[in-house]
């Protein structure tokens, strides 16, 4: 493959030393396929962490099931407790905090906890 465009030629690197192999080319397009499909692909059962709004806190459900709660502290970071009371911890956005409850559920029902 070679290619015309005048800063490419005009460096220390002649055109064809550039130039991607079939190889690579191959080893590209198939690193692209796995990400593309990495991206699109969903777990089973994936559902939404939910937040509902309780006073000052909100409440973090995961279907049906609610799995913690989560409220904003002084320092503008956000407190996550699980429903056992026995895990708590700060993100730095809501959105980040229902996201360690959740993954803190789905190991205690593979546990057997909860």
């Amino acid at each position: 493959m070679k290619c015309d465009h005048p800063s490419v030629t005009e460096g220390a690197w002649p055109a064809e030393a550039l130039a991607i192999t079939d190889a690579g080319r191959t080893a590209l397009a198939k690193h692209r396929s796995e990400v593309a499909e990495k991206k699109g692909r969903q777990r089973s059962g994936d559902q939404r962490v939910i937040f509902r709004r309780d006073g000052d806190r909100y409440i973090v459900f995961l279907g049906d099931d609610r799995i913690g709660f989560v409220r904003r502290a002084d320092n503008g970071t956000w407190n996550h407790v699980d429903t056992t009371m026995a895990h708590s911890g700060y993100a730095k956005t809501r959105e980040r905090a229902g996201q360690l409850l959740r993954r803190r559920y789905e190991r205690m029902v593979r546990e057997g906890v909860i």
